[in-house]
Protein backbone atom coordinates (compact mmCIF):
# COMPACT_ATOMS: atom_id res chain seq x y z
CA UNK A 1 0.00 0.00 0.00
CA UNK A 2 1.62 3.64 -0.41
CA UNK A 3 2.59 5.73 2.23
CA UNK A 4 0.72 8.74 3.52
CA UNK A 5 2.35 11.86 5.16
CA UNK A 6 1.14 11.74 8.75
CA UNK A 7 -1.53 14.60 9.62
CA UNK A 8 -2.01 17.32 12.15
CA UNK A 9 -5.61 18.27 12.92
CA UNK A 10 -6.57 21.35 14.82
CA UNK A 11 -10.27 22.51 15.32
CA UNK A 12 -12.62 25.60 15.56
CA UNK A 13 -10.40 27.91 18.40
CA UNK A 14 -7.34 26.63 18.03
CA UNK A 15 -7.79 26.59 13.87
CA UNK A 16 -9.19 30.07 13.63
CA UNK A 17 -6.33 31.47 15.94
CA UNK A 18 -3.79 30.05 13.64
CA UNK A 19 -5.47 31.40 10.81
CA UNK A 20 -5.51 34.62 12.41
CA UNK A 21 -2.01 34.64 13.53
CA UNK A 22 -0.72 34.42 9.93
CA UNK A 23 -2.99 36.59 8.46
CA UNK A 24 -1.60 39.69 11.23
CA UNK A 25 1.77 39.15 9.62
CA UNK A 26 0.55 39.45 6.22
CA UNK A 27 -0.99 42.57 7.05
CA UNK A 28 1.43 43.98 9.54
CA UNK A 29 3.93 43.71 6.96
CA UNK A 30 2.21 44.94 4.28
CA UNK A 31 0.02 47.99 6.21
CA UNK A 32 3.45 48.98 7.14
CA UNK A 33 3.85 50.45 3.39
CA UNK A 34 0.62 52.35 3.29
CA UNK A 35 0.69 56.05 2.17
CA UNK A 36 2.53 58.64 1.57
CA UNK A 37 4.40 58.21 5.29
CA UNK A 38 4.64 54.23 4.81
CA UNK A 39 7.54 52.25 4.87
CA UNK A 40 9.78 49.95 2.75
CA UNK A 41 10.09 46.79 2.91
CA UNK A 42 13.11 44.65 2.24
CA UNK A 43 13.52 41.00 0.87
CA UNK A 44 15.27 39.02 -1.70
CA UNK A 45 13.87 36.30 -4.01
CA UNK A 46 15.61 33.91 -5.90
CA UNK A 47 15.01 36.01 -9.43
CA UNK A 48 17.05 39.23 -8.10
CA UNK A 49 20.74 39.61 -7.50
CA UNK A 50 19.93 41.85 -5.08
CA UNK A 51 17.42 42.67 -2.09
CA UNK A 52 14.67 44.04 -3.14
CA UNK A 53 12.87 47.44 -1.46
CA UNK A 54 9.58 48.44 -2.32
CA UNK A 55 6.46 49.69 -0.71
CA UNK A 56 4.03 47.85 -3.47
CA UNK A 57 1.60 45.63 -1.19
CA UNK A 58 1.27 42.72 -3.55
CA UNK A 59 5.50 42.60 -4.09
CA UNK A 60 5.41 42.10 -0.24
CA UNK A 61 2.83 39.94 0.50
CA UNK A 62 3.86 37.56 -2.59
CA UNK A 63 6.99 36.49 -0.90
CA UNK A 64 5.81 36.00 2.33
CA UNK A 65 5.59 32.39 3.76
CA UNK A 66 5.36 31.34 7.05
CA UNK A 67 7.19 28.34 8.67
CA UNK A 68 4.08 27.34 11.09
CA UNK A 69 1.96 25.34 8.45
CA UNK A 70 -0.83 26.51 9.94
CA UNK A 71 -0.49 29.80 10.16
CA UNK A 72 1.19 29.99 6.34
CA UNK A 73 -2.72 28.84 5.52
CA UNK A 74 -3.79 32.53 6.71
CA UNK A 75 -1.59 34.39 5.04
CA UNK A 76 -1.86 32.57 1.78
CA UNK A 77 -5.75 33.19 2.15
CA UNK A 78 -4.81 36.87 3.34
CA UNK A 79 -2.43 37.36 0.20
CA UNK A 80 -5.22 35.79 -2.21
CA UNK A 81 -7.08 39.35 -1.69
CA UNK A 82 -3.97 41.07 -2.98
CA UNK A 83 -3.47 38.89 -6.29
CA UNK A 84 -6.74 39.18 -6.93
CA UNK A 85 -6.97 42.86 -6.45
CA UNK A 86 -4.12 43.46 -8.63
CA UNK A 87 -5.50 40.81 -11.45
CA UNK A 88 -8.84 43.67 -11.77
CA UNK A 89 -7.43 46.76 -11.25
CA UNK A 90 -3.52 46.87 -10.75
CA UNK A 91 -3.22 48.91 -7.56
CA UNK A 92 -5.05 48.84 -4.36
CA UNK A 93 -3.53 45.79 -3.09
CA UNK A 94 -2.47 47.06 0.65
CA UNK A 95 -6.24 48.14 0.85
CA UNK A 96 -7.55 44.72 0.20
CA UNK A 97 -5.18 43.42 2.91
CA UNK A 98 -6.07 45.87 5.29
CA UNK A 99 -9.34 45.28 4.64
CA UNK A 100 -9.42 41.41 4.80
CA UNK A 101 -7.44 41.51 7.75
CA UNK A 102 -9.57 43.93 9.77
CA UNK A 103 -12.99 42.30 8.54
CA UNK A 104 -11.36 38.64 9.94
CA UNK A 105 -11.28 40.60 13.30
CA UNK A 106 -14.15 42.26 13.70
CA UNK A 107 -16.07 39.04 12.24
CA UNK A 108 -14.40 36.77 14.87
CA UNK A 109 -15.49 39.25 17.57
CA UNK A 110 -19.43 38.69 16.20
CA UNK A 111 -18.83 35.04 15.88
CA UNK A 112 -18.03 35.38 20.10
CA UNK A 113 -20.91 37.72 20.47
CA UNK A 114 -23.00 34.76 19.75
CA UNK A 115 -23.86 34.93 16.30
CA UNK A 116 -23.34 32.20 13.66
CA UNK A 117 -21.17 32.04 11.45
CA UNK A 118 -23.72 31.96 8.46
CA UNK A 119 -25.44 35.28 9.74
CA UNK A 120 -21.74 36.64 9.44
CA UNK A 121 -20.75 35.38 6.26
CA UNK A 122 -24.28 36.66 5.00
CA UNK A 123 -24.03 39.98 6.60
CA UNK A 124 -20.74 40.85 5.73
CA UNK A 125 -21.28 40.09 1.71
CA UNK A 126 -24.73 42.19 1.97
CA UNK A 127 -23.17 45.17 3.76
CA UNK A 128 -20.27 45.75 1.50
CA UNK A 129 -22.69 45.46 -1.62
CA UNK A 130 -24.18 49.04 0.50
CA UNK A 131 -21.42 50.43 0.91
CA UNK A 132 -20.30 50.28 -2.62
CA UNK A 133 -23.25 51.60 -3.72
CA UNK A 134 -22.50 54.70 -0.95
CA UNK A 135 -19.46 55.10 -2.23
CA UNK A 136 -20.75 55.35 -5.79
CA UNK A 137 -23.09 58.22 -4.93
CA UNK A 138 -19.87 60.26 -3.87
CA UNK A 139 -18.12 59.30 -7.43
CA UNK A 140 -17.37 61.93 -9.92
CA UNK A 141 -15.86 61.49 -13.50
CA UNK A 142 -12.10 62.57 -14.03
CA UNK A 143 -12.29 65.79 -15.15
CA UNK A 144 -8.89 67.50 -15.43
CA UNK A 145 -5.19 67.13 -16.28
CA UNK A 146 -4.58 68.17 -12.13
CA UNK A 147 -6.91 65.26 -11.08
CA UNK A 148 -4.80 62.53 -13.61
CA UNK A 149 -1.43 63.88 -12.40
CA UNK A 150 -2.98 63.92 -8.06
CA UNK A 151 -3.85 59.73 -8.96
CA UNK A 152 -0.61 59.01 -10.58
CA UNK A 153 1.60 60.86 -8.18
CA UNK A 154 -0.30 59.43 -5.23
CA UNK A 155 0.06 56.06 -6.65
CA UNK A 156 3.95 56.13 -7.44
CA UNK A 157 3.93 56.78 -3.59
CA UNK A 158 3.82 60.71 -3.72
CA UNK A 159 6.76 61.07 -6.44
CA UNK A 160 6.29 64.06 -7.96
CA UNK A 161 8.57 63.32 -11.27
CA UNK A 162 6.77 59.95 -11.99
CA UNK A 163 3.33 60.90 -11.92
CA UNK A 164 3.84 63.66 -14.02
CA UNK A 165 5.15 61.44 -16.58
CA UNK A 166 2.83 59.11 -15.98
CA UNK A 167 0.13 61.42 -16.33
CA UNK A 168 1.50 62.52 -19.29
CA UNK A 169 1.54 58.91 -20.78
CA UNK A 170 -1.82 58.15 -19.77
CA UNK A 171 -3.28 60.91 -21.32
CA UNK A 172 -1.31 60.55 -24.64
CA UNK A 173 -1.91 56.59 -25.51
CA UNK A 174 -5.74 57.06 -23.75
CA UNK A 175 -7.75 54.70 -21.43
CA UNK A 176 -7.67 51.76 -24.60
CA UNK A 177 -3.71 52.10 -25.09
CA UNK A 178 -0.76 50.71 -23.25
CA UNK A 179 1.87 51.94 -20.65
CA UNK A 180 4.72 49.82 -20.70
CA UNK A 181 8.18 50.42 -18.75
CA UNK A 182 12.01 49.58 -19.71
CA UNK A 183 15.08 50.07 -17.95
CA UNK A 184 16.77 53.03 -18.96
CA UNK A 185 20.41 53.03 -20.30
CA UNK A 186 20.84 56.22 -17.63
CA UNK A 187 19.73 57.54 -14.36
CA UNK A 188 16.98 59.97 -15.92
CA UNK A 189 13.46 59.13 -16.90
CA UNK A 190 11.53 59.68 -19.92
CA UNK A 191 8.75 58.38 -22.29
CA UNK A 192 8.64 56.77 -26.00
CA UNK A 193 5.69 56.65 -27.81
CA UNK A 194 5.03 53.86 -30.75
CA UNK A 195 2.14 52.56 -32.48
CA UNK A 196 0.58 49.32 -30.83
CA UNK A 197 -2.98 47.94 -29.79
CA UNK A 198 -4.17 45.73 -26.89
CA UNK A 199 -7.07 43.91 -25.36
CA UNK A 200 -8.30 42.52 -22.44
CA UNK A 201 -7.72 38.17 -23.23
CA UNK A 202 -4.75 36.45 -22.72
CA UNK A 203 -3.55 32.77 -23.15
CA UNK A 204 -5.66 30.15 -22.36
CA UNK A 205 -2.93 27.65 -21.06
CA UNK A 206 0.44 27.94 -19.57
CA UNK A 207 1.41 25.65 -22.18
CA UNK A 208 1.43 28.86 -24.58
CA UNK A 209 4.12 31.01 -22.14
CA UNK A 210 7.78 30.94 -22.89
CA UNK A 211 8.62 33.32 -20.88
CA UNK A 212 8.51 32.58 -16.80
CA UNK A 213 5.94 29.72 -17.45
CA UNK A 214 3.21 32.93 -17.66
CA UNK A 215 4.28 35.42 -20.32
CA UNK A 216 4.07 34.60 -23.99
CA UNK A 217 5.99 36.66 -26.12
CA UNK A 218 6.49 36.29 -30.02
CA UNK A 219 8.40 38.16 -32.65
CA UNK A 220 7.67 38.53 -36.09
CA UNK A 221 4.45 36.38 -35.68
CA UNK A 222 1.67 35.73 -38.79
CA UNK A 223 -1.98 36.09 -37.93
CA UNK A 224 -5.15 34.15 -38.87
CA UNK A 225 -8.16 36.57 -37.86
CA UNK A 226 -11.27 34.19 -38.51
CA UNK A 227 -14.77 33.77 -36.75
CA UNK A 228 -14.68 30.20 -37.66
CA UNK A 229 -14.49 28.07 -34.85
CA UNK A 230 -12.08 25.34 -34.67
CA UNK A 231 -12.82 22.43 -33.49
CA UNK A 232 -10.01 20.08 -34.23
CA UNK A 233 -6.48 20.67 -35.25
CA UNK A 234 -7.04 19.09 -38.84
CA UNK A 235 -8.46 22.49 -39.45
CA UNK A 236 -5.26 24.19 -39.44
CA UNK A 237 -3.22 21.64 -41.11
CA UNK A 238 -3.53 23.52 -44.70
CA UNK A 239 -2.30 26.34 -44.03
CA UNK A 240 -0.06 24.96 -41.06
CA UNK A 241 1.86 23.11 -44.12
CA UNK A 242 1.62 26.26 -46.45
CA UNK A 243 3.81 28.17 -43.77
CA UNK A 244 6.12 25.68 -43.20
CA UNK A 245 6.97 25.19 -46.80
CA UNK A 246 7.47 28.65 -47.20
CA UNK A 247 9.99 28.84 -44.79
CA UNK A 248 11.46 25.72 -44.30
CA UNK A 249 12.13 23.84 -47.79
CA UNK A 250 15.30 24.28 -48.51
CA UNK A 251 18.20 22.33 -47.21
CA UNK A 252 20.88 23.80 -45.15
CA UNK A 253 22.91 23.57 -47.70
CA UNK A 254 21.62 26.68 -48.90
CA UNK A 255 22.47 28.53 -46.39
CA UNK A 256 21.49 31.95 -47.18
CA UNK A 257 17.63 31.00 -47.78
CA UNK A 258 17.45 28.33 -45.73
CA UNK A 259 17.79 31.18 -43.07
CA UNK A 260 15.28 33.01 -43.96
CA UNK A 261 13.28 30.05 -43.77
CA UNK A 262 12.99 29.66 -40.17
CA UNK A 263 9.29 28.92 -39.37
CA UNK A 264 7.40 31.80 -37.94
CA UNK A 265 4.62 31.18 -35.44
CA UNK A 266 1.38 31.45 -36.12
CA UNK A 267 -1.16 33.16 -33.88
CA UNK A 268 -4.43 32.54 -34.12
CA UNK A 269 -7.50 35.08 -33.43
CA UNK A 270 -11.21 33.30 -33.30
CA UNK A 271 -13.88 33.11 -30.91
CA UNK A 272 -13.51 29.38 -29.86
CA UNK A 273 -10.65 26.48 -30.07
CA UNK A 274 -11.88 22.95 -28.91
CA UNK A 275 -9.82 20.94 -26.74
CA UNK A 276 -8.45 18.87 -29.42
CA UNK A 277 -7.17 21.76 -31.20
CA UNK A 278 -5.39 23.26 -28.28
CA UNK A 279 -3.97 20.24 -27.16
CA UNK A 280 -2.32 19.63 -30.77
CA UNK A 281 -0.75 23.36 -30.38
CA UNK A 282 0.53 22.91 -27.13
CA UNK A 283 2.37 19.41 -27.71
CA UNK A 284 3.75 21.12 -31.05
CA UNK A 285 4.89 23.97 -29.26
CA UNK A 286 6.56 20.76 -26.48
CA UNK A 287 8.43 19.43 -29.31
CA UNK A 288 9.35 21.99 -30.82
CA UNK A 289 7.34 21.17 -34.26
CA UNK A 290 5.44 24.40 -35.04
CA UNK A 291 4.42 27.47 -32.64
CA UNK A 292 1.04 28.03 -33.12
CA UNK A 293 -0.65 29.94 -30.35
CA UNK A 294 -5.11 30.58 -29.75
CA UNK A 295 -6.11 33.59 -28.87
CA UNK A 296 -9.46 34.81 -28.08
CA UNK A 297 -10.61 38.35 -29.59
CA UNK A 298 -12.15 40.80 -26.96
CA UNK A 299 -15.99 41.04 -27.25
CA UNK A 300 -16.94 37.77 -25.09
CA UNK A 301 -20.49 36.56 -25.89
CA UNK A 302 -21.37 39.74 -27.60
CA UNK A 303 -21.50 38.87 -31.34
CA UNK A 304 -21.31 42.13 -33.03
CA UNK A 305 -18.58 43.31 -30.64
CA UNK A 306 -16.55 40.46 -31.23
CA UNK A 307 -16.58 40.71 -34.76
CA UNK A 308 -15.93 44.96 -34.59
CA UNK A 309 -12.63 43.73 -32.41
CA UNK A 310 -11.97 40.77 -34.97
CA UNK A 311 -12.10 43.32 -37.93
CA UNK A 312 -9.91 46.02 -35.87
CA UNK A 313 -7.23 43.16 -35.83
CA UNK A 314 -7.29 42.18 -39.22
CA UNK A 315 -7.12 45.70 -40.20
CA UNK A 316 -3.88 46.44 -37.99
CA UNK A 317 -2.16 43.54 -38.75
CA UNK A 318 -2.86 43.63 -42.54
CA UNK A 319 -4.36 40.09 -42.74
CA UNK A 320 -7.64 39.22 -44.35
CA UNK A 321 -10.54 39.07 -41.92
CA UNK A 322 -12.10 34.91 -42.85
CA UNK A 323 -15.57 35.56 -41.76
CA UNK A 324 -18.16 32.12 -42.41
CA UNK A 325 -20.39 34.36 -44.02
CA UNK A 326 -17.78 35.26 -46.85
CA UNK A 327 -17.28 31.63 -47.85
CA UNK A 328 -13.69 31.35 -47.17
CA UNK A 329 -12.93 28.03 -46.01
CA UNK A 330 -9.83 27.54 -43.54
CA UNK A 331 -8.44 25.28 -45.71
CA UNK A 332 -8.29 27.88 -48.96
CA UNK A 333 -6.81 30.42 -46.83
CA UNK A 334 -3.93 31.43 -48.59
CA UNK A 335 -0.46 33.23 -47.02
CA UNK A 336 -1.39 36.57 -48.37
CA UNK A 337 -4.63 36.71 -46.46
CA UNK A 338 -2.70 36.54 -42.84
CA UNK A 339 -1.15 39.16 -41.01
CA UNK A 340 1.57 40.10 -39.12
CA UNK A 341 3.50 42.19 -36.83
CA UNK A 342 6.92 43.28 -35.08
CA UNK A 343 5.92 41.45 -31.90
CA UNK A 344 3.42 40.20 -30.15
CA UNK A 345 3.09 39.46 -25.65
CA UNK A 346 0.43 38.56 -23.82
CA UNK A 347 0.22 37.83 -20.04
CA UNK A 348 -2.82 37.80 -17.67
CA UNK A 349 -5.73 38.77 -18.84
CA UNK A 350 -4.00 41.15 -21.58
CA UNK A 351 -2.65 40.81 -25.21
CA UNK A 352 -0.74 43.56 -26.72
CA UNK A 353 0.07 44.01 -30.54
CA UNK A 354 2.94 45.78 -31.47
CA UNK A 355 3.59 47.35 -35.04
CA UNK A 356 1.33 45.62 -36.94
CA UNK A 357 1.69 45.42 -40.80
CA UNK A 358 -1.57 47.17 -41.68
CA UNK A 359 -0.29 50.15 -40.47
CA UNK A 360 3.19 49.92 -42.35
CA UNK A 361 2.90 50.21 -46.26
CA UNK A 362 6.51 49.44 -46.40
CA UNK A 363 6.51 46.54 -44.74
CA UNK A 364 2.96 45.28 -46.24
CA UNK A 365 5.06 45.53 -49.86
CA UNK A 366 8.05 43.54 -48.38
CA UNK A 367 5.91 40.63 -46.65
CA UNK A 368 4.07 40.03 -50.35
CA UNK A 369 7.12 40.23 -52.29
CA UNK A 370 8.91 37.09 -49.97
CA UNK A 371 5.90 35.68 -50.95
CA UNK A 372 6.09 35.75 -54.45
CA UNK A 373 9.58 34.97 -54.61
CA UNK A 374 9.72 32.35 -52.75
CA UNK A 375 7.17 30.62 -54.50
CA UNK A 376 8.61 31.58 -57.68
CA UNK A 377 11.94 29.64 -56.14
CA UNK A 378 9.76 27.17 -55.24
CA UNK A 379 8.10 26.33 -58.85
CA UNK A 380 11.72 26.25 -60.22
CA UNK A 381 12.37 23.40 -57.98
CA UNK A 382 12.50 19.85 -59.65
CA UNK A 383 8.84 18.89 -57.62
CA UNK A 384 7.46 15.53 -57.57
CA UNK A 385 4.43 15.52 -55.74
CA UNK A 386 3.76 12.29 -54.49
CA UNK A 387 7.35 13.52 -52.47
CA UNK A 388 6.66 16.65 -52.29
CA UNK A 389 4.30 18.23 -49.07
CA UNK A 390 1.53 20.32 -51.18
CA UNK A 391 0.81 19.67 -55.11
CA UNK A 392 2.24 22.41 -58.07
CA UNK A 393 -1.49 23.67 -58.53
CA UNK A 394 -1.53 24.88 -54.46
CA UNK A 395 1.92 26.63 -54.94
CA UNK A 396 1.07 28.37 -58.15
CA UNK A 397 -2.53 29.49 -56.64
CA UNK A 398 0.17 30.70 -53.61
CA UNK A 399 1.68 32.47 -55.83
CA UNK A 400 -0.61 34.51 -58.13
CA UNK A 401 -2.33 35.01 -54.72
CA UNK A 402 1.08 36.83 -53.25
CA UNK A 403 1.64 38.48 -56.91
CA UNK A 404 -2.03 40.49 -56.97
CA UNK A 405 -2.81 41.05 -52.78
CA UNK A 406 -1.95 44.76 -53.98
CA UNK A 407 -0.50 46.44 -49.96
CA UNK A 408 -2.81 49.14 -48.47
CA UNK A 409 -2.68 50.73 -44.94
CA UNK A 410 -5.54 48.96 -43.19
CA UNK A 411 -5.36 50.71 -40.34
CA UNK A 412 -5.91 54.33 -42.14
CA UNK A 413 -8.98 52.74 -43.84
CA UNK A 414 -10.63 50.79 -40.73
CA UNK A 415 -10.32 54.49 -38.99
CA UNK A 416 -11.86 56.39 -41.82
CA UNK A 417 -14.75 53.60 -42.01
CA UNK A 418 -15.11 53.66 -38.14
CA UNK A 419 -15.60 57.64 -38.18
CA UNK A 420 -18.17 57.30 -41.03
CA UNK A 421 -20.15 54.18 -38.83
CA UNK A 422 -20.40 56.84 -35.78
CA UNK A 423 -21.26 60.14 -37.75
CA UNK A 424 -24.13 58.05 -40.08
CA UNK A 425 -25.38 55.02 -38.00
CA UNK A 426 -28.82 54.90 -36.31
CA UNK A 427 -28.14 52.36 -33.86
CA UNK A 428 -26.49 53.34 -30.52
CA UNK A 429 -24.79 49.86 -30.14
CA UNK A 430 -22.98 49.91 -33.49
CA UNK A 431 -21.63 53.82 -32.40
CA UNK A 432 -20.97 52.57 -29.18
CA UNK A 433 -18.66 49.36 -30.19
CA UNK A 434 -17.40 51.98 -33.16
CA UNK A 435 -16.18 54.33 -30.73
CA UNK A 436 -14.56 51.78 -28.88
CA UNK A 437 -12.49 50.17 -31.90
CA UNK A 438 -11.35 53.49 -32.88
CA UNK A 439 -9.79 54.73 -29.16
CA UNK A 440 -7.93 51.18 -29.03
CA UNK A 441 -7.28 51.26 -32.93
CA UNK A 442 -5.53 55.36 -32.29
CA UNK A 443 -4.65 54.61 -28.43
CA UNK A 444 -0.93 53.34 -28.86
CA UNK A 445 1.87 52.49 -26.77
CA UNK A 446 3.76 54.63 -24.43
CA UNK A 447 6.99 53.21 -22.77
CA UNK A 448 8.36 54.75 -19.49
CA UNK A 449 11.89 54.70 -19.50
CA UNK A 450 13.05 54.18 -16.01
CA UNK A 451 16.38 55.42 -14.73
CA UNK A 452 18.03 54.32 -11.59
CA UNK A 453 21.41 54.25 -10.00
CA UNK A 454 21.34 50.42 -8.54
CA UNK A 455 19.07 47.92 -9.55
CA UNK A 456 17.23 48.21 -6.50
CA UNK A 457 16.31 51.31 -6.45
CA UNK A 458 15.29 50.93 -10.24
CA UNK A 459 13.13 47.97 -9.17
CA UNK A 460 11.82 49.96 -6.66
CA UNK A 461 10.80 52.61 -9.46
CA UNK A 462 9.79 49.89 -11.27
CA UNK A 463 6.86 49.14 -8.55
CA UNK A 464 5.60 52.87 -8.73
CA UNK A 465 5.62 52.91 -12.42
CA UNK A 466 3.30 50.03 -12.56
CA UNK A 467 0.91 51.28 -9.25
CA UNK A 468 0.51 54.67 -10.91
CA UNK A 469 -0.47 53.25 -14.46
CA UNK A 470 -2.72 51.09 -13.47
CA UNK A 471 -4.50 53.62 -10.81
CA UNK A 472 -5.23 56.54 -13.87
CA UNK A 473 -6.61 53.96 -16.16
CA UNK A 474 -9.05 52.97 -13.63
CA UNK A 475 -9.69 56.14 -12.84
CA UNK A 476 -10.15 57.15 -16.33
CA UNK A 477 -12.56 54.19 -16.88
CA UNK A 478 -14.38 54.27 -13.12
CA UNK A 479 -14.34 57.56 -11.77
CA UNK A 480 -12.58 58.94 -8.76
CA UNK A 481 -13.35 59.31 -5.12
CA UNK A 482 -12.07 61.50 -1.74
CA UNK A 483 -8.19 59.72 -1.34
CA UNK A 484 -6.88 58.56 1.87
CA UNK A 485 -9.32 56.60 3.53
CA UNK A 486 -11.61 59.27 3.50
CA UNK A 487 -14.22 57.74 1.30
CA UNK A 488 -14.97 54.81 3.32
CA UNK A 489 -14.91 56.95 6.16
CA UNK A 490 -18.08 59.17 4.81
CA UNK A 491 -19.55 55.42 4.19
CA UNK A 492 -19.09 54.35 7.80
CA UNK A 493 -20.98 57.19 8.85
CA UNK A 494 -23.41 57.53 6.37
CA UNK A 495 -27.17 56.83 7.91
CA UNK A 496 -28.14 54.31 5.25
CA UNK A 497 -25.39 52.12 6.53
CA UNK A 498 -26.42 53.79 10.68
CA UNK A 499 -30.19 52.70 10.16
CA UNK A 500 -29.44 49.34 9.10
CA UNK A 501 -29.17 46.68 12.16
CA UNK A 502 -27.83 43.15 10.66
CA UNK A 503 -24.33 42.80 12.33
CA UNK A 504 -23.02 42.69 8.65
CA UNK A 505 -23.75 46.77 8.62
CA UNK A 506 -21.97 46.87 12.06
CA UNK A 507 -19.06 44.59 11.27
CA UNK A 508 -18.66 47.10 8.69
CA UNK A 509 -19.08 50.06 10.17
CA UNK A 510 -16.11 48.89 12.27
CA UNK A 511 -13.69 48.08 9.27
CA UNK A 512 -14.23 50.94 6.96
CA UNK A 513 -12.15 52.90 9.21
CA UNK A 514 -9.22 50.79 9.21
CA UNK A 515 -7.61 52.25 5.82
CA UNK A 516 -7.88 55.93 7.36
CA UNK A 517 -6.42 54.52 10.62
CA UNK A 518 -3.52 53.05 8.92
CA UNK A 519 -2.75 55.68 6.73
CA UNK A 520 -2.25 58.24 9.90
CA UNK A 521 -0.86 56.05 12.24
CA UNK A 522 1.98 55.55 9.57
CA UNK A 523 2.29 59.38 9.40
CA UNK A 524 2.79 59.33 13.23
CA UNK A 525 -0.65 61.11 13.83
CA UNK A 526 -2.69 60.64 16.92
CA UNK A 527 -5.98 59.63 14.46
CA UNK A 528 -8.64 59.27 17.04
CA UNK A 529 -9.47 63.21 17.07
CA UNK A 530 -9.19 63.50 13.50
CA UNK A 531 -11.63 60.59 12.79
CA UNK A 532 -14.08 62.15 14.84
CA UNK A 533 -13.82 65.75 13.58
CA UNK A 534 -14.20 64.34 10.06
CA UNK A 535 -17.13 62.41 10.71
CA UNK A 536 -18.82 65.12 11.94
CA UNK A 537 -17.87 67.79 9.62
CA UNK A 538 -19.02 65.53 6.98
CA UNK A 539 -19.11 65.98 3.56
CA UNK A 540 -15.61 65.11 2.92
CA UNK A 541 -13.41 66.18 5.20
CA UNK A 542 -10.08 64.84 6.05
CA UNK A 543 -6.55 65.44 6.87
CA UNK A 544 -4.07 66.82 5.08
CA UNK A 545 -0.68 65.07 6.49
CA UNK A 546 1.09 67.19 4.20
CA UNK A 547 0.26 70.52 5.54
CA UNK A 548 -1.35 69.40 9.18
CA UNK A 549 -4.72 70.56 8.71
CA UNK A 550 -8.29 69.56 7.76
CA UNK A 551 -9.63 69.44 4.15
CA UNK A 552 -11.95 68.35 1.22
CA UNK A 553 -10.00 65.90 -0.25
CA UNK A 554 -11.53 66.82 -3.75
CA UNK A 555 -10.23 70.60 -2.88
CA UNK A 556 -6.85 69.18 -2.84
CA UNK A 557 -7.05 66.67 -5.12
CA UNK A 558 -6.38 63.77 -2.82
CA UNK A 559 -8.03 61.18 -4.50
CA UNK A 560 -8.79 57.10 -5.14
CA UNK A 561 -10.09 55.78 -8.36
CA UNK A 562 -13.33 54.11 -7.49
CA UNK A 563 -12.25 50.74 -8.93
CA UNK A 564 -9.61 50.37 -7.02
CA UNK A 565 -11.34 51.05 -3.71
CA UNK A 566 -14.93 49.45 -4.31
CA UNK A 567 -12.50 45.98 -5.73
CA UNK A 568 -10.64 45.99 -2.87
CA UNK A 569 -13.80 45.99 -0.88
CA UNK A 570 -15.35 43.65 -2.28
CA UNK A 571 -12.11 40.93 -2.61
CA UNK A 572 -11.41 41.42 0.84
CA UNK A 573 -15.08 40.32 2.34
CA UNK A 574 -14.49 37.40 -0.37
CA UNK A 575 -10.97 36.21 1.63
CA UNK A 576 -12.53 36.95 4.84
CA UNK A 577 -15.71 34.84 4.79
CA UNK A 578 -13.80 32.16 3.95
CA UNK A 579 -11.72 32.55 7.10
CA UNK A 580 -14.71 32.91 9.22
CA UNK A 581 -16.28 29.96 8.17
CA UNK A 582 -12.98 27.55 8.30
CA UNK A 583 -13.66 25.29 12.03
CA UNK A 584 -10.63 22.61 10.71
CA UNK A 585 -6.98 22.58 9.33
CA UNK A 586 -5.80 20.14 8.54
CA UNK A 587 -1.45 19.88 7.99
CA UNK A 588 1.52 18.13 7.77
CA UNK A 589 2.44 16.57 10.89
CA UNK A 590 5.76 17.75 12.80
CA UNK A 591 8.37 15.32 12.72
CA UNK A 592 9.11 13.76 16.64
CA UNK A 593 12.40 14.17 17.87
CA UNK A 594 13.90 10.37 17.56
CA UNK A 595 14.90 10.86 21.15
Amino acid sequence: MPEFAAKEIIFQEQAYNALEAGAKKVSDAVGATMGPHGKLAIFNTPLELYPVATKDGVSVASVIHLADEAENFGAMMIIQAARKQVQETGDGTTLAVILAYNLVLAGKKAILAGYTQSEVRSGIMEAVEVVCNIIEKEKRVLSSDAELEAIATIAANNDSVIGKLIASAVRSVGKEGEVLRKKSINTEHSVEYTAGYQWDYGIEHEGFANIGGRMMKVDRPLYLVTDHHIADSDQLIPIVEKITLQYTHYNDTRSELSAKRIPRSLIVICPACGHDALGAMIRNIAEKEFNCYHIKPSGGLETDERKYAMKDIAALTGAKYISMESGVLLKDITLDMLGSSEWISSYGKKTIIFKGAGEDLEKQQAYYSDLAENWTELLEEDFQEEEDDLPRKVIEKELLAAIARVPLDTKAEREILLEEIIKTSQEEWEKKYAERSLAKLRGGIATVMVGGKTLSEQKELFDRVDDSVSSCKAAMNSGIVRGGGVAMLMASADMELARAKSIGHIILKTVLISPITQILGNAGVDWQPLIISGIQKGCGWGYDIKNGESVDMFDISVVDPFRVITSGLRNAASVAVLMLNTDVVITDAKEKDGN
